[in-house]
């Protein structure tokens, strides 16, 4: 069967008889961040204030 017949994750499991498990694989790590960081992004978030580069 082509790629393209494949419309979801279950067709697949059920066509090749995976075990599909579903978890959260990723820890969540603290880190420090910069104040002059937080408050761009405040910044950001507040006033949609987007500085373009090039």
């Amino acid at each position: 069967m082509a790629f393209s017949n494949y419309k979801s994750i279950s067709t697949v499991i059920n066509k090749f008889q995976i075990k599909y498990v579903q978890s959260n694989f990723m820890l969540e790590l603290g880190f420090p961040v910069e104040q002059s960081f937080k408050e761009e992004l405040d910044l950001l978030f507040t006033d949609g204030v987007i500085v373009s580069a090039q």
